[in-house]
């Protein structure tokens, strides 16, 4: 460790997505905290983060693209224990974009488009630190020169003390840095301190720095995004995650939810990848998430193991049929069609001039929804008849403008039953809406049986409450509300499982989840049910287009590939279209 004989300027939460309302919004993580010396400004083009966590130790690889007239600047970072700090490797980010880069394919269009026949014919810099001040000093765990950067490893017992060794060394901490860094020093975090400046005097940074590697003890994956709701604009997080399996955050902390843009296992590490990660086989994930309203950040990213389902986004290339060297199909349907109109008018007008027209009897079998509708209806009037308080939660959920998306009386039936041959005792549903299956399940149990059922929607979960109440059903019944993600794991926490039978009728973007968890909170004999695996027929094509058929697939692929799952699934028609379910049971 060596002192140096000026001040360290400037501290910046190198945050990996800090305090974007201190400069201009970053292009991938949501910038740093940049605080230049008086008078001077700088900006973030770009940030980029990739971090490697293998169970006990946690490494952030940080890169800056900045612009402005700044001839240094700093940024600090907190971390959950000692910190080593290093610097990165650049070739990581290009090795990263070239394993994770989209797919390419042709995607053919029928009829033509705009361009073809016969139609063809700054940047902001952020608003700058505030002046610097006076102040006193924290203690410095080590200080030392890495390239550029002259690096310190700070502790402080509270935020003020943090601010008055800033302002020592030339650097005013905002008042509201100073209160966001409240719950660090509460957890008794330690920082990172980094001044920046190039080598030679008066050179005004510019263009892409050194990244710094950043490595520490920790027994879960966090992403520190806290000070991140400083921010005055909407903010963008792009991470690059390596570690024993695909990994996605607990929840959306207050912004979008994050979107996976690659999920994929790297055998063989090399290079500048096999220095981050080793060169063990090792999952990467990368994700990306929108932040309209930072200020609704409430929290860190602490991220989860979740099933190794592979997944790469697939770029489309628009291009019109063609044959026969470049003659549009399209043309050429039409007017073979045109061809055969005029045909099969003149054969009709020939066969009606030889004899009149027969009726056969022959009537037609085709499977139209208002059969469909009417078989389900002469169903539930002879095997599942509804009863009042059946009748009056659906009318009141239609009263309350829940969507008419609860299950079909037969089915409700179906679900009743399957708890009475499963002598299920307790239930666990994720998707409550306004209790209508809850309902039927419910009256499966016995006297001292329990149902727990979650929604998501607080507003549907009023009405649940109301429509068990109306069924006698309030004191085996218990509706949570909240995101179903955040509440079973609560519910493992509680020890509220096993359950006998599960049914999941949520949003099916997330079914691998719920099925993962269902099996967590189950034991051998649970009978697991998914509702609307089907989709019309299009859960057997992909379509990445549609989170909805491609989280379902993801369902089945889990359920398929997990040893502990006997399951089947069946298609069904009726007053609810064209759908079907899955049913398992745990086996071990």
């Amino acid at each position: 460790m060596r002192g140096t004989h000026r001040f360290l300027t400037t501290i910046v939460a190198l945050l990996a997505l800090q305090l974007g309302s201190l400069v201009a919004p970053a292009y991938a993580c949501g910038c740093g905290a940049m605080i230049p010396s008086k008078s001077e400004r700088i900006g973030v083009d770009r940030e980029e983060s990739a971090v490697h966590w293998d169970g006990r130790t946690e490494t952030i690889v940080m890169r800056f693209n900045v612009h402005g007239d700044a001839r240094h600047a700093a940024w600090i970072m907190p971390v959950p224990s000692r910190a080593d700090v290093a610097l990165g490797d650049p070739a990581l980010f290009d090795e990263i974009e070239r394993l994770t880069e989209p797919e390419q394919r042709d995607r053919f269009h029928f009829w033509p488009r705009e361009d073809d026949w016969p139609f063809a014919g700054g940047r902001g810099d952020g608003a700058g630190a505030p002046p610097p001040g006076k102040g006193a000093g924290v203690g410095v765990v080590g200080r030392e020169r890495l390239g550029p950067f002259d690096v310190a490893r700070l502790t402080a017992t509270d935020p003020e003390a943090l601010g008055d060794w800033l302002r020592t060394h030339g650097f005013e901490l905002p008042d509201r840095l100073t209160g966001a860094l409240q719950p660090y020093v509460q957890r008794k975090w330690e920082y990172v301190a980094v001044r920046l400046a190039p080598a030679e005097k008066d050179t005004v940074l510019q263009g892409e720095l050194t990244p710094l590697r950043i490595t520490f003890a920790s027994p879960e994956l966090v992403y520190p995004m806290r000070l991140s709701r400083l921010a005055a604009n909407s903010q963008t997080l792009g991470l690059s995650i390596l570690a024993d399996h695909r990994m996605e955050p607990r929840s959306a902390i207050g912004g979008d939810r994050p979107e996976v843009t690659f999920a994929g296992r790297i055998e063989r590490p090399e290079g500048a990848l096999a220095g981050l990660a080793g060169q063990r086989p090792v999952h990467l994930t990368v994700m990306e998430q929108e932040f309209p309203d930072p200020a609704r950040i409430d929290d860190d990213h602490r991220l989860r193991t979740v099933a190794d389902t592979p997944y790469r986004q697939v770029e489309y290339t628009d291009r019109l049929m063609t044959v026969a060297g470049g003659i549009p199909v399209w043309l050429l349907t039409v007017g073979g069609g045109l061809l055969l109109v005029v045909v099969a008018a003149l054969l009709l007008v020939r066969v009606a001039r030889r004899r009149p027209a027969v009726d056969t009897g022959v009537r037609s079998h085709d499977m139209t929804n208002p059969q469909w509708n009417a078989v389900d209806d002469y169903f539930s009037r002879t095997v599942a008849p509804a009863d009042d308080v059946l009748t009056a939660a659906l009318a009141a959920s239609t009263a309350a403008g829940l969507p008419e998306i609860a299950v079909a009386p037969n089915q409700g039936k179906l679900l009743h039953l399957l708890a009475l041959m499963q002598g299920a005792r307790s239930i666990l549903e994720i998707g409550t809406l306004g209790g209508y299956s809850t309902i039927w399940l419910a009256r499966a149990l016995p006297a001292d049986g329990r149902l727990i059922t979650l929604e998501y929607d607080p507003a549907h979960a009023d009405v649940a409450r109301a429509n068990i109440a109306r069924a006698g059903l309030d004191k085996l019944v218990e509706v949570r509300t909240g995101a179903a993600l955040d509440t079973l794991p609560q519910l493992e926490a509680e020890g509220a499982g096993p359950f006998d039978l599960v049914f999941v009728d949520a949003d099916k973007v997330n079914n691998p989840r719920y099925a993962e968890w269902a099996l967590k909170l189950s034991r051998p004999g649970t009978v697991i049910i998914v509702d609307n695996v089907v989709r019309g027929g299009r859960v057997a094509t992909p379509d990445p287009d549609d989170p909805a058929i491609t989280g379902t697939r993801e369902l089945f692929e889990f359920v398929a590939r997990e040893p502990r799952l006997d399951a089947t699934a069946l298609q069904t028609v009726g007053a609810k279209g064209y759908d079907g379910l899955l049913l398992a049971r745990v086996v071990s």
